[in-house]
């Protein structure tokens, strides 16, 4: 399945879309992490990796920063249970698009 991730810091929110049998990008799933603001920065970096969807939070528990984890489950994602927070420092992270 083709996907496109966009994440929409501001909004607290993550799109996730699909590209189905008419070539039309259509929105499948609306990412939003619980116990989290906008002021998380949710959605600030977003990756596909195989059935996943990976989604970076630098401002989540007081700047501390996490990663979540959804897990594709048919036709939806389903978060994978608390958000890591142990993850390293990197010193820059490139953005990129995949299609």
């Amino acid at each position: 399945m083709d996907l496109a991730v966009v994440g929409a810091p501001g909004s607290g929110n993550t799109y996730v879309y699909y590209l189905d049998s008419f070539s039309t990008w259509t929105q499948q799933s609306v990412l939003t992490p619980s116990g989290s603001s906008t002021s998380s920065q949710f959605g600030e970096v977003v990756q596909v990796q195989n059935s996943s969807v990976l989604v970076g939070a630098s401002g989540y528990s007081s700047d501390q920063g996490a990663v979540f984890v959804y897990n594709a489950r048919e036709t939806t994602f389903a978060p994978t249970a608390t958000p890591s927070t142990d993850v390293p420092t990197v010193p820059t992270i490139p953005t990129t698009i995949a299609y």
